[in-house]
């Protein structure tokens, strides 16, 4: 992922509801429109914290053509207390880290 430059600029509407869930997710399948052309991942969320899947990134989030997308990825996760787990599969597991 750190080599997937994106190929438009992203800027979500102020009606937009995406959640930092929503577009962690997009980012990871490679469903988010200026990464559609990379590498898919599987996402799974074992367990999730309350603000991941709650939070309304529409006035936060956004970025410019050839950012790279695991430094997005790295930036919606920082919005919560997920952790994840890449693993030989493909797949990006997810889990709240709460002790």
């Amino acid at each position: 992922m750190a080599m997937d430059k994106a190929e438009a600029d992203y800027e979500q509407a102020s009606t937009d509801t995406n959640t930092a869930q929503t577009l962690t997710t997009a980012v990871v399948n490679a469903t988010l429109a200026p990464y559609t052309n990379y590498t898919s991942y599987t996402s799974t969320y074992d367990s999730t914290d309350a603000l991941i899947g709650s939070f309304l990134t529409k006035a936060y989030f956004g970025f410019m053509c050839n950012e790279n997308r695991l430094a997005i990825f790295k930036e919606l996760l920082s919005w919560n207390v997920s952790k994840i787990k890449a693993e030989v599969d493909e797949n990006m597991q997810f889990f709240d880290h709460t002790i």
